[in-house]
């Protein structure tokens, strides 16, 4: 005897979105991006807003998970310092709001990893720009981290 079927089919992608050498983001290369520590502050400063407005908010179960994977991967979590991360992103040349973002997020430690994780970057960014880049946003996190243990 035949069993049923139990799960619908799986659809196909829509697009042909590629984060590599060549950034093809499809619809979604228009929008803006953030980092997880940028979408912490968000987030975490729109649900205040809104127990504040709200008495009885409840989070969803899909905003607390967001929320547990941003608190465990944000790197930087004073909006002060969020703020500065912004702008050093913001300042950075040639670059999409995407690759940014992953900088933000990656805290890579040197020029060939930041190439490895963001391959497009490679051709848009010197190695210099890249240190250059990278030492600012290492500067944040030890900046971040030290505030965090006062």
């Amino acid at each position: 005897m035949a069993q049923a079927h139990t799960s619908r089919p799986r659809q196909k992608p829509l697009g042909n979105e590629e984060a590599g050498a060549s950034l093809n983001l499809g619809e979604f290369s228009s929008d803006y991006a953030l980092s997880n520590s940028e979408a912490r502050l968000l987030l975490t400063v729109l649900t205040e807003k809104q127990r504040n407005v709200n008495p009885n908010f409840r989070e969803s179960e899909t905003l607390a998970r967001t929320m547990d994977h941003l608190d465990a991967f944000a790197r930087i979590k004073q909006a002060t310092i969020v703020t500065q991360l912004e702008t050093v992103l913001k300042n950075a040349p040639n670059l999409t709001t995407f690759e940014k973002s992953q900088l933000g997020s990656l805290c890579c430690v040197d020029v060939d990893e930041a190439k490895t994780l963001v391959p497009s970057i490679a051709t848009k960014l010197t190695d210099d720009e890249i240190l250059n880049l990278l030492n600012q946003l290492t500067d944040l996190q030890r900046e971040s981290e030290r505030e965090s243990f006062n």
